[in-house]
């Protein structure tokens, strides 16, 4: 492990538990982001890494180093560690060359000089050296910054919401071209985000944070697929939440809309009262399907259509709203009664 974090608890002003007993690592090579809401605690954590706050209780260790833990704490200057911020923080006052020089020390000038602008060669900006900030687009400064921290091949690289102050479409550029200049550094980081999309775009593994605790980890697809709490699985994209019983198969939920089928139930037994989410992206339309309703609304969002069913239940004059994705190309009006089946690849039993 590149990183290691045991039991870090971080609180302020002797009331505010910013992060709680939080444990976790990081690998050589790996993209991790930190996901969570406003609050949640994702950059205070990684100020905790970075050395610019202290935990109150805890231990971090770097390459099997302690860094923080008790009666030691090492300044951040000897971390080893690089920064990303949110506003770049370039100099402004400075070249290209001058701010990814910036900080880097060698005795010997040529060997500086071939580092610097190999990893000015790296974020794609050769040509560029001589230009001021001022003089850049908002994804080529942030190519910059980065670049000032990869110059001292830092043992972890954290990024605080990188890609906030871009737009849309710059910012889905710019999530592949970092993404890319990471992995071919060879760096690890660690990613601050609110952005579920980003998280699942950008991450080899993902930490869902909430209230200052971990409320998941584990990769995109687990996270996705497989949510472990009601949190998660509103959080992290969309989902209809049920009640049900777990069927005498095991892999089948009985729900009040009908059987739902269901492979990730966390060893609950036949019988067992559970929540389940079922994604939107688990419904597909078919005549023959043992869920049925009536259109009650669409939005057609390009990639999809969501629509919104009013599904039969089990009790006669009942209704559920229970939201659907549908392929763009089909049509779905207002009224119209539908039926569905559900796949078991996105539907997952909760906590």
């Amino acid at each position: 492990m590149i990183i290691k974090l045991k039991n870090i608890s971080k609180t302020y002003n002797g009331c505010i538990e910013a992060v709680k007993n939080v444990s976790f690592g990081v690998k050589e090579g790996e993209i991790f982001s930190l996901l969570g809401p406003s609050g949640c605690g994702k950059t205070t954590l990684l100020r905790l890494i970075a050395g610019l706050e202290r935990p109150d209780k805890g231990v971090i260790t770097l390459r099997g180093k302690t860094v923080v833990g008790e009666n030691h704490y090492l300044s951040p200057d000897k971390r080893g560690i690089g920064m990303v911020f949110q506003d770049y923080a370039l100099f402004p006052h400075l070249t290209v060359y001058q701010n990814v020089a910036f900080g880097f020390r060698s005795k010997e000038k040529s060997k500086k000089k071939n580092k610097i602008l190999s990893t000015i060669e790296l974020v794609g900006l050769s040509g560029m050296e001589k230009q001021y900030p001022a003089e850049l687009s908002g994804g080529q400064q942030q190519r910059v910054a980065l670049a000032r921290s990869l110059v001292l091949d830092p043992l972890l690289v954290l990024l605080d919401e990188p890609f906030s102050n871009l737009d849309v479409n710059l910012r889905d550029k710019m999530r592949k071209e970092v993404t890319a200049i990471i992995k071919k550094s060879k760096a690890t980081a660690i990613f601050v985000t609110h952005d579920q999309v980003e998280a699942l775009t950008i991450s080899d593994k993902i930490i869902v944070m909430n209230g200052g605790e971990i409320e998941q980890q584990g990769t995109p697809r687990e996270i996705y697929q497989y949510p472990e709490s009601n949190f998660v699985a509103s959080f992290v994209g969309q989902s209809n939440i049920l009640e049900g019983v777990i069927a005498e198969s095991n892999n089948r939920i009985i729900t009040e809309i009908g059987i739902v089928p269901c492979n990730h139930t966390h060893g609950k037994k036949a019988g067992d009262k559970v929540a389940v989410s079922i994604r939107p992206d688990s419904f597909e339309l078919d005549q023959n399907g043992n869920i049925t309703g009536v259109v009650e609304n669409s939005s057609y969002k390009g990639t999809n259509i969501d629509v919104l069913i009013s599904a039969d239940t089990d009790k006669k004059n009942k209704k559920r709203q229970i939201l659907v994705h549908v392929h763009p190309e089909l049509q779905v009006e207002k009224g119209q009664r539908v039926s569905f089946k559900v796949l078991s690849d996105f539907t997952a039993v909760i906590n």
